[in-house]
């Protein structure tokens, strides 16, 4: 098998208690909702090998890709599987998605096409890792719902330095680096979480 740095799954080759993700990115130009909320339309995949779990989300987003921006600055993406020239300003390897179909049954667990072709471009660069038969156990859930969290867009979570600080880019007196006294990895990702998707609902605070 081989090892690239966005599908570390072994603790030996991880260098932080964050999870990594391998990402996927297409545009598409109908929209899949029955409410569209936005001229430009996409669905992502993030795979974090490391739980063998899938996160992906359709959504309607504005010309400035605001939307998509919050994901790619709320998420730590290696690599990314896309054709799409966006500009993003951050540094994620691009590759060039392989776009031979499958036939899973994997296509259930999605509730698009959109995201079944996501789900298809990440199997077909999985394969030439030779570490497909990984997914054919990996859950599958919907990146977070933004009708229970307060949206951080990614320039407010870039601007008070919530995770990286402005002046050397590491997180020195950050938010989360003043408050962060978690002694597990997995405590450390939960705390991560909340900071950047605080909750609005009630019924869960």
């Amino acid at each position: 098998e081989i090892i690239t740095p966005s599908t570390a799954y072994n603790s030996e080759y991880l260098q932080s208690c964050f999870p990594v993700y391998l990402g996927v990115l297409i545009h598409h130009n109908t929209c899949s909702s029955e409410i569209c909320t936005g001229p430009c339309h996409f669905s992502v995949l993030l795979y974090d090998c490391s739980i063998n779990r899938i996160y992906v989300r359709t959504f309607c987003d504005s010309y400035d890709s605001s939307i998509l921006k919050t994901i790619f600055v709320q998420n730590e993406i290696k690599e990314l599987i896309t054709e799409e020239k966006i500009s993003l300003k951050i540094n994620i390897t691009p590759i060039k998605p392989i776009k031979n179909k499958i036939a899973s049954e994997r296509r259930f667990d999605f509730s698009n096409d959109y995201e079944f072709t996501c789900f298809t471009y990440l199997y077909n660069y999985m394969k030439l890792l030779y570490r497909e038969s990984s997914l054919e156990k990996a859950i599958v859930s919907n990146i977070s719902n933004e009708s229970d969290f307060i949206v951080l867009d990614g320039a407010t979570i870039t601007n008070l330095d919530i995770l990286v600080n402005n002046f050397d880019y590491t997180s020195e007196n950050t938010l989360f680096k003043t408050i962060n006294y978690c002694h597990t990895p997995f405590g450390q990702r939960k705390l991560r979480n909340w900071i950047v998707t605080p909750l609005k609902n009630i019924e869960k605070i």
